[in-house]
């Protein structure tokens, strides 16, 4: 896959070639100068969006392997804390024997502290998605067609793409939410009232505040992006016209 340096070469070598047209045989130094400052922001942007990316889809591999964890106590506790146990001795040097009451509760910690960098890791990510197509629309005043993160990206989208975004933004956080307040339920179930409810409750009411945050949060920007794509459209239809 190009860089994003490497992807608008031509485009840069393009408008290069326009300003030779229009200032004589040599740039405008200011011109050029005040374009390199600006796409090496855009260079900057783009690679800090990417290594989040990175950060955020490890994330959510794990929380979901913490929740594939949470949903095997609803159909066999005994055996979920057993494959818990076996997961910390191999991260430890020396294995250690834990109960289930410590690591019930370790468990609601560690999904607690992955959704949470989770739902930053999206977030910045999305935030970042917005200032690159602001700066992709400022780039375009100078470069044609300079909108692979925006406009290119938003339009024309696949099938594949729309199911992987539902899941994302619908079907995963919904799952979460049934298996971590459902896994509550059976706890209270099984061991009745007892000093754990202080610790648990509040933690898996953390939880769902978050999931839902996170749906409506993520659900919101795709209304927005919707009606950036119509704006974008117009607004490519009016330039070209």
């Amino acid at each position: 896959k190009k860089s994003a340096y490497g992807y608008y070469l031509p485009a840069i070598r393009k408008f290069m070639l326009c300003l030779r047209k229009g200032y004589g045989t040599t740039p405008d130094k200011e011109q050029y100068v005040a374009f390199s400052d600006y796409y090496d922001h855009y260079k900057e942007t783009y690679e800090l969006s990417k290594k989040e990316q990175k950060l955020r889809n490890r994330n959510f591999v794990i929380l979901c392997l913490l929740e594939a964890l949470s949903f095997l106590v609803l159909l066999n506790a005994e055996k979920a804390y057993d494959v818990f146990q076996l997961i910390i001795n191999i991260k430890t040097e020396n294995p250690i024997e834990l109960g289930d009451s410590i690591l019930r509760a370790l468990l609601w910690v560690i999904v607690l502290y992955v959704s949470i960098r989770y739902c930053q890791n999206t977030i910045y990510v999305e935030r970042q998605y917005k200032y690159i197509h602001k700066l992709e629309e400022r780039i375009s005043e100078k470069i044609t067609d300079f909108n692979r993160e925006g406009f290119n990206y938003l339009s024309n989208r696949p099938f594949v793409l729309k199911f992987i975004h539902t899941f994302y933004t619908w079907i995963s956080p919904l799952f979460f939410i049934i298996v971590n307040s459902t896994r509550l339920l059976m706890e209270i179930k099984t061991l009745g009232f007892g000093f754990y409810l202080f610790f648990d409750v509040p933690i898996c009411i953390l939880i769902l505040v978050l999931s839902v945050s996170y749906m409506c949060f993520i659900n919101r920007n795709t209304k927005e992006d919707k009606i950036n794509k119509k704006h974008n459209f117009f607004k490519k239809m009016l330039t070209r016209s």
